[in-house]
């Protein structure tokens, strides 16, 4: 694999039983995460690059990423999504049957009645009991199931170590880190982690540290008014400069032109779904609940 990747520490943890994201224009960088993710595409469409393959996700059409694949997701004009991260809890049988297997695509059209009982429990309000939730959720794997081919992967980048170590990295970003530190602190040899870990990201420990540390950056950048040094610090970097050099080289932009472009706070382009928004597309979507018409 090359390029970059960081780990999204917060969708690995099974403490959130299940987290739903609006987004309008969404981007993100590559990154892996333990919890299984489902994209939905409310209208335009979505580019999801999931390991090394990358695909168009149009209106209608839902995405299925697989714990430990790395991803990034990329809209080119526009595009209307909800995101939802899910504990194992919910999916077992079906990541279990997956396991050492992947889908030549990830990309399905979830059958009209299913598509309803997700619109109905899961696009938008309180979430439903767990019974519920897991019966909607398996539809959605039938139909991932019925039109994804699956093919037998390598099983090797879920090695435990690969993941005490991006754990540890998303616990000490803002610390300056060294990868003989981290392996000392973990128990590992330091030659067997730079071996798996080049093997699987394809860069450098450090570089692979300021991707988690520019993941913070672009977060404060959107959702804050901070001074871009103030982000630089809080992120993790020793000074405005490094940190200028580090997001040019992950985002390809200065840090200033993203939270232009990116910004959800008062004078950029919001980039989450407002919640009168999101009550708008579910008329549009699912003007009568099913419940009415059975």
């Amino acid at each position: 694999m090359n390029g970059l990747v960081f780990h999204q520490e917060q969708n690995t943890s099974n403490a959130r039983d299940i987290d739903r994201r609006y987004y309008r224009n969404f981007r993100f960088q590559r990154h892996i995460h333990g919890n299984p993710e489902l994209l939905y595409v409310i209208d335009g469409e979505i580019e999801v690059t999931v390991d090394e393959c990358t695909e168009t996700v149009s209106a209608g059409q839902m995405c299925m990423i697989l714990p430990w694949q790395i991803h990034s997701f990329y809209t080119r004009e526009r595009s209307r999504t909800v995101v939802l991260v899910v504990s194992h809890s919910y999916m077992d049988d079906f990541l279990n049957s997956m396991r050492g297997y992947y889908g030549k695509t990830q990309v399905f059209r979830p059958e009209p009645a299913i598509r309803e009982l997700f619109m109905q429990y899961l696009f938008s309000g309180p979430f439903p009991d767990p019974y519920i939730i897991t019966s909607v959720l398996l539809g959605l794997c039938h139909c991932f199931m019925v039109q994804c081919p699956v093919l037998p992967c390598e099983d090797s980048r879920r090695a435990p170590a690969l993941y005490d170590m991006f754990n540890y990295i998303s616990a000490h970003y803002r610390e300056p880190l060294t990868l003989s530190d981290v392996a000392a602190k973990l128990g590992y040899s330091y030659y067997y982690l730079s071996h798996i870990f080049k093997g699987y990201a394809g860069m450098g420990f450090n570089r692979f540290c300021n991707m988690r540390r520019v993941a913070e950056a672009e977060h404060l950048l959107r959702n804050t008014n901070r001074s871009v040094t103030d982000i630089a610090l809080e992120s993790g970097f020793s000074n405005a400069r490094s940190f200028n050099r580090a997001f040019q080289d992950v985002m390809h932009m200065p840090p200033l032109r993203y939270r232009e472009q990116y910004s959800s706070v008062e004078g950029g382009e919001r980039i989450s779904i407002d919640e009168g928004e999101v009550q708008n597309i579910e008329r549009d979507f699912h003007p009568e609940p099913i419940s009415n018409r059975l």
